[in-house]
């Protein structure tokens, strides 16, 4: 977190919400009334399906203008493209609207790394994520043609 602000980020009294395809601190589920992240100051909430949120505990502090407050969340699995975590969080302080986190809004691929070389395509230590080239798809679509069973093309 960031705060391009003139004044101090409270470290009380507002939630983050957010939607992401894995589940968060999977080692610790269920959380039924969140699970806290001590070294960061912060306590993660699942609410349903993909809804999570993050609030600040006492341990949080404030963030000055300009400064920066960093923490990790765990995922199961892996977490790495604009697929895994959607766009438009949101934070909500008591008494005040919602407000989308403008560097969260719109297209994932704002605020989401590219995948856009081999490196950050491995997810694992393997190149199974590969993405296929042209040559890959057209293999892949059409090795099983004339395989089928019985030849019905659904509709």
């Amino acid at each position: 977190m960031i705060n391009n602000g003139e004044r101090e980020f409270p470290g009380e009294g507002w939630e983050m919400f957010f939607s992401q395809i894995l589940p968060l601190e999977s080692s610790h589920i269920p959380y039924d009334n969140g699970y806290e992240k001590r070294e960061y100051g912060i306590k993660v909430f699942h609410w349903n399906g993909q809804m999570y949120s993050l609030t600040p505990t006492p341990d949080f502090g404030v963030i000055p203008p300009q400064g920066v407050k960093r923490f990790l969340l765990e995922t199961a699995c892996c977490n790495l493209a604009y697929t895994d975590t959607f766009p438009n969080w949101y934070l909500h302080f008591e008494g005040f609207e919602p407000r989308i986190i403008a560097n969260t809004a719109g297209d994932p691929y704002n605020f989401v790394f590219r995948a856009n070389n081999n490196m950050t395509w491995k997810r694992y230590l393997t190149d199974r994520y590969n993405p296929w080239s042209a040559e890959d798809r057209l293999k892949n679509a059409t090795k099983n043609l004339g395989m089928a069973p019985l030849p019905i093309i659904p509709t």
